[in-house]
């Protein structure tokens, strides 16, 4: 109820995580920095992000995490010019919502996020659909 009071509609806590990620979409391969992460998807701070509703595939590297996580997302929030919020500024870029993992990196995610944002909990809930199959 908290969160439809103040207009907050995320539902997973975001780590600030300044990380690598490679993406491509249809039409060419980029890599950029994240500015967070969450069980839910990442934002990636960028000049030129892609248009709300494209496909990406992306792929990047979690501390303590053995090999890279790759998968499919989705844009589904577009900020193109940094503005001022309330108590901070957002850059400029794209929310990357998660879509599917190829096999094992949903549960990477899963750690990490368990270890960073629920402390104490073994797992947490990462909401992919069709998650930890093939990604192509």
């Amino acid at each position: 109820m908290k969160r439809e009071i103040l207009g907050e509609r995320r539902i997973h806590p975001r780590i600030p995580m300044h990380l690598s990620v490679k993406y491509s979409s249809a039409k060419e391969f980029l890599v950029d920095y994240s500015n967070n992460i969450s069980a839910g998807g990442i934002f990636i701070r960028t000049p030129e992000p892609a248009e709300f509703g494209t496909k990406v595939l992306i792929e990047f590297s979690l501390p303590e995490i053995p090999r890279k996580v790759k998968g499919l997302g989705e844009v589904v929030r577009v900020v193109r010019v940094a503005r001022a919020g309330d108590s901070e500024k957002e850059p400029a870029g794209m929310g990357i919502k998660f879509l599917k993992f190829d096999l094992g990196s949903e549960e990477y995610i899963r750690k990490f996020i368990a270890k960073n944002a629920y402390p104490g909990n073994k797992s947490a809930p990462v909401s992919p659909r069709g998650a930890d199959q093939e990604v192509k």
